[in-house]
């Protein structure tokens, strides 16, 4: 029978009429007693007894029993099968398990073979492994039934979808031949087979659920709610009811919840035997879980809807009118497959029902907490956010963090981190405790009541955490709050970024007392060499290097900035009076570590941090050691020691020891006078280095001038204020100043000072005026002159800020002409490799492409072409640099797989320059290990030449995909 000739048998099906042919068997007796009972409950009822009636058959395909009769089994197994193969050719995903030979091998359950089966006669053995492979066919089934959406509307025409008629064509052979629906175990399964059909769309296709009720014996399966709903005109079975009753029925909920771990294990089943990755590997960019299909995810987003609701309908019985209140049966049933899913490495659906439920059963269920410590280990557990390796050498780490970190991840291991945090917090947000473990006290000012920020994170959570890679958490965190919508993520994630803080600080402070306690043991055994040996190893390292990600994560800039930098003082001063209140004397190597978490925050809001290191003195000061503290944060001991003029008094802060901005608010006005002498020290610092100057350093020297009330302190703050001021006045003259001058590298040079004088320039008038508003015949013009000078001097180019540069590398190309008169001979090529260093700095922290990879990759063409000519005279840290450069481009445009990819490739494949090509843009193509089909899509670009398409087949030959290169060549190239 062909599938159209099916279909058109099939039209009663979407029909509601009062008929009633939905039922197996028509009768004109009164069936109300008898619906849901079974299709042989009574033959006086209307029901064939299947033993004495062989003119009716069950079947919920055809119209009535009687016509069910008429078709033969044989007809009924061609149909299945041909079914199989079209389901096959379809849904290329679960071809080997449709056709696979325990469905129809020699011996498979639609076999000839089988025809003669008959279970009364089989041994058990026989049944069992028969009702085993119904089973798993009806679970491959129930994938299948919901493979295609019905179209908008109540009602649909199953004729338009033959994935459902290709379905119910492979059961009906299964009710006939196996007689399925008689069966305790394979009818249960039936009716949850479809169940999901009825649940996603109710009005779409009324008819076959309620056929299957009239099938089944309800009672015997403990569904005797069902039994309304198969009666004639009954309303449709809808996602609320099902939850309202698997509300008080635990074994119902148990069957929803199989009905998503089997959809999560055939997609694992897929994904094996098509050969894909399904195993998600930390750390690997290709890593992958393999995309489900419509049909398994269905399933699974119906079992995780219905169950969700159940749990809230229960939060609320005495509204919802159920029993006793929130009862432990069903949270007993879900928890385990919970924990289980959050772990999952085979399905990304699967995993993401477990988070759902996770979050829904920590908000309305009373779980302790053990039982939450459990949950939150198990969804760090299934994080595929990279992990760390067991070895990590610090100084490097801190440095790549420095420098933006390692290569980012990918958009689904983003995704799916992402996804774990947000059910990590809402966990932790059910969770209290009154030991304020692992919190941040915040610097409350003048209120009286001490405010605290943090999250109860277990430590056994924790320790997890830091082991997925700490760059790659902090990245995760980061964009939670880059893709927040509603401008709430930073108040969510705060509480977690300080508690990770603080739980760092934590451990840095107990490896501190254990280092020095062994320490103190060893010189007691005079075991020298051996202290020698362990003295570059701190098992804090990672939770160090966890706070400076954290830290330096330019996405998290909104939370350690939120409320007047709160969270950047309060951890300043958690750091700092941790390591001033250390029982015994830490070794250098630990003094090491904990520099470099205050010099982060310090870089973060210098003004936030001294606001920190002030309360940490006021603090240790108390009951600590000042001097210990002085080290910290890069004072004399000395200081600490001296009191202002009370030496021995225990009960005062030495001045001299806060820092400026704190010290320059002191009543003592030689305290005053000090702490502007230490800013002008700063200020100079920050020049000399080509760092910018906050704003609030001249706020806080101007109000001396404005308020203080000893002339000295406000000369001495006018003296530096004239100093920064007439740097602006001074750089055109500083910029003609230095035309004169012969180009030299040396740091005293006369074109340097000069520079250094601009560079300040450049700074004051980018902090007054945004770069994007700069005037194009005013303030441009000097910006222009300015960087155009710095790459003609080489020393001290640092001394322009990044988005100055960047204005001017994006227009070099097409302003050339106005910067060429400006510079000496010889500048374009120093200008060239001054911007790409600059974008190298950019490029390396993103996580996600933006404009700056699109003028990154125009100026590696451009370097790639001058390069051809220049020979050995290239340098090679700036080769290096550019190899690097293209490298990540590449790869942020990796993620997206578009047309952008592709683009770039063909730029850069069209090069004059084969050296270059070979020596830069090559190694970085082969690094995303490319697919043919890519390549071959390259080849045909618009815009590829003929050299560029011999490059990219030369590629993939030495790829390994010789074959298809060759192929791709007579296609292309012919001849």
């Amino acid at each position: 029978m062909s599938m159209s000739a099916l279909g058109s048998q099939l039209a009663a099906l979407s029909s509601s009429s009062t008929s009633q042919k939905g039922l197996a068997v028509s009768s004109t007796r009164d069936t109300t007693q008898s619906i849901g009972r079974g299709f042989a409950h009574s033959s006086k009822a209307g029901h064939a007894l299947r033993t004495n009636d062989v003119r009716s058959r069950a079947s919920i395909l055809y119209d009535s029993a009687r016509e069910a009769a008429d078709v033969t089994t044989v007809t009924l197994r061609e149909n299945a099968i041909a079914a199989l193969e079209g389901l096959a050719a379809e849904i290329p995903a679960a071809a080997s398990l449709l056709l696979s030979e325990e469905f129809v091998g020699n011996e498979g359950l639609l076999s000839v073979h089988r025809l003669k089966y008959e279970r009364g006669t089989s041994t058990s053995a026989a049944n069992a492994e028969v009702d085993k492979s119904v089973c798993r066919l009806l679970d491959l089934m129930g994938t299948v039934a919901v493979q295609t959406p019905p179209p908008p509307g109540d009602e649909a025409d199953i004729s338009d979808n033959p994935t459902l008629i290709a379905a119910l064509s492979v059961i009906e052979y299964l009710i006939r031949q196996y007689q399925i629906h008689a069966n305790h175990l394979t009818a249960g399964r039936l009716l949850y087979t479809l169940l999901p059909l009825q649940v996603i769309r109710p009005t779409a296709y009324p008819g076959v659920f309620g056929r299957v009720l009239s099938l089944v014996d309800l009672q015997e399966l403990g569904l005797t709610f069902l039994r309304p709903f198969a009666a004639r005109q009954a309303p449709p079975v809808t996602r609320s009811i099902l939850a309202r009753q698997a509300a008080k029925d635990a074994g119902l909920a148990a069957e929803i919840v199989r009905i998503g771990l089997r959809a999560s294990e055939i997609h694992a089943d897929e994904m094996k035997s098509s050969g894909a990755n399904a195993m998600a590997i930390d750390g690997d960019d290709e890593g992958d879980y393999g995309e489900a299909r419509r049909g398994t995810s269905a399933l699974i987003s119906a079992s995780a809807s219905v169950l969700a609701e159940a749990v809230y309908l229960q939060s609320r019985s005495k509204e919802a009118g159920l029993p006793g209140g929130p009862q432990e049966k069903l949270a007993l049933v879900i928890f385990p497959q919970v924990v289980s899913a959050v772990r999952s490495k085979t399905c990304g659906e699967w995993k993401g029902w477990g988070r759902v439920l996770a979050a829904s059963l920590a908000r309305t269920c009373p779980l302790s907490t053990e039982v939450r410590t459990a949950l939150c280990d198990a969804l760090v557990d299934g994080m595929e956010c990279g992990a760390a390796g067991s070895k990590i050498d610090f100084e490097t780490a801190a440095e790549n963090l420095a420098e933006g970190g390692e290569e980012g991840l990918t958009s689904a291991q983003l995704d799916d981190a992402s996804s774990a945090i947000a059910a990590l917090l809402a966990v932790l947000g059910t969770m209290s405790s009154d030991a304020y473990e692992g919190y941040l006290p915040l610097l409350s000012g003048s209120s009286k009541v001490e405010e605290y920020l943090g999250c109860e994170l277990p430590a056994s959570t924790y320790g997890r955490l830091r082991k997925k890679g700490v760059a790659s958490v902090a990245a995760v965190l980061g964009a939670m709050v880059e893709e927040d919508e509603d401008g709430g993520a930073a108040g969510r994630i705060a509480p977690l970024v300080a508690t990770l803080s603080a739980r760092g600080a934590g451990r840095l402070g107990s490896e501190a007392e254990k280092t020095a306690g062994e320490e103190k043991s060893k010189s007691k055994k005079k075991s020298k060499k051996k202290d020698e040996k362990k003295e570059d190893k701190c098992k804090a390292d990672r939770d160090v290097l966890l706070i400076l990600s954290l830290v330096n994560e330019a996405s998290l800039e909104p939370v350690w900035s939120a409320n007047c930098s709160s969270l950047i003082a309060a951890a300043t001063a958690h750091i700092a009076t941790s390591y001033g209140k250390l029982a015994g004397r830490p070794s250098g190597l630990i003094l090491g570590r904990y520099k470099s978490a205050m010099e982060a925050l310090a870089s973060a809001n210098s003004g936030a941090h001294d606001r920190g290191v002030a309360r940490a003195v006021a603090t240790v000061a108390e009951d600590g050691d000042l001097a210990r503290l002085a080290e910290l944060v890069g004072r004399e001991v000395s200081a600490a020691k001296a009191k202002s003029g009370a030496k021995d008094s225990d009960d005062m802060v030495p001045s001299d020891l806060l820092p400026p901005r704190v010290a320059i608010e002191s009543a003592d006005a030689s305290v005053r006078l000090e702490a502007v002498r230490r800013l002008g020290e700063e200020i100079e610092s920050h020049n000399n280095g080509g760092e910018s100057v906050d704003d609030d350093l001249g706020r806080a020297l101007l109000r001396r001038i404005a308020s203080d009330d000893d002339e000295g302190v406000a000369m001495a703050a006018g003296a530096i204020l004239v100093r920064e001021l007439e740097v602006l006045a001074l750089a055109e003259g500083a910029l003609d100043a230095a035309r004169r001058w012969p180009k030299g590298d040396e740091e005293d040079s006369t074109a340097s000072l000069c520079l250094k004088i601009c560079g300040s320039a450049v700074r004051l008038i980018q902090r007054e005026v945004p770069i994007g508003e700069i005037d194009e015949d005013g303030d441009y013009r000097l910006v222009n002159q300015l960087c155009a000078l710095i790459v003609t001097v080489g020393e001290g180019a640092e001394s322009v800020d990044l988005p100055g540069v960047r204005k001017v590398a994006s227009r070099y190309r097409e302003r050339s002409a106005e910067i060429s008169p400006l510079v000496p001979g010889g500048a374009p090529a120093r200008f060239l490799g001054f911007a790409i260093t600059s974008y190298w700095k950019v490029v390396s922290k993103l996580k996600k492409k933006d404009g700056s990879v699109t003028g990154a990759l125009d100026l590696i063409a451009h370097w790639m072409e001058s390069a051809g000519d220049a020979g050995d005279s290239l340098d090679e840290q700036l080769s290096k640099t550019v190899a690097k450069l293209c490298k990540k481009c590449l790869s942020l445009l990796a993620k997206d797989e578009g047309d952008d990819l592709k683009s770039a490739i063909v730029k850069l494949a069209s090069t004059k320059s084969k050296s270059s090509f070979n020596s830069i843009a090559e190694p970085a193509i082969s690094s995303l290990t490319p697919s043919p089909t890519l390549l071959l899509q390259v080849c045909v670009h618009p815009r590829s030449g003929t050299e560029a398409v011999l490059r990219i087949l030369a590629l993939a030959w030495r790829d390994g995909n010789k074959m298809d290169a060759n192929v791709a060549q007579e296609c292309i190239i012919p001849g």
